[in-house]
């Protein structure tokens, strides 16, 4: 029970504020934007992880690591595809910004780069990089498809949202055993 207690503690102390429902977004051009912008952050990252298995074409992993790549990339796809469709649906939104200011943008394509060069520069660490590049891009959409599935008030793609998030958490859990199950056992000695 008390650590039952000083888990909540914890959590009141140091969890920050998410969104728990519906934004209004007929009744205000703001949260339509921001509705908006949050669709315009998961869009380019759906696409960009549909297009992940492009990496097989000059890198060798492992088996079961492309098997769940290719799994990951075509529920990107798939994922992608259904929500451009949903988007004029009522209340309408674009998606076509995702509101970050230019230092956030660039820092992103700064990082993003640097991934990309240490998949394709990585010797025998690959699959190892490869799972934790992978684990971020689910854990990320997961949360931010969760969040998307709370505040949008229209149904069918709060449920396409719950449905992703769900998806891609299954995906994040899946890698993050992989990463488990690859890494050597460590042993202390005794002195």
């Amino acid at each position: 029970m008390r650590a039952i207690l000083i888990s909540w503690a914890l959590c009141l102390i140091g969890c920050a504020p998410t969104l728990q429902g519906p934004l209004d977004v007929p009744e205000s051009t703001a949260a339509s934007a921001t509705l908006g912008h949050g669709y315009g952050l998961l869009l380019p990252v759906l696409q960009d992880e549909s297009s992940a298995t492009l990496i097989f074409g000059v890198k060798h992993g492992s088996p079961p690591l492309q098997a769940l790549v290719r799994r990951i990339s075509d529920a990107s796809a798939n994922a992608h595809r259904d929500l451009l469709a949903m988007l004029p649906d009522p209340p309408p939104l674009k998606a076509g910004s995702d509101g970050l200011p230019l230092i956030e943008v660039s820092t992103r394509n700064h990082m993003a780069n640097q991934e990309a060069a240490g998949l394709l520069l990585a010797g025998k660490q690959f699959n190892r990089r490869m799972i934790l590049a992978q684990q971020k891009a689910c854990a990320y959409i997961a949360a931010l498809a969760d969040t998307l599935s709370k505040a949008d008030p229209n149904a069918e793609r709060s449920a396409l949202m719950a449905a992703v998030a769900r998806e891609f958490s299954q995906f994040d859990g899946e890698l993050r055993d992989m990463l488990t199950t690859a890494e050597p056992s460590v042993s202390v000695s005794p002195s």
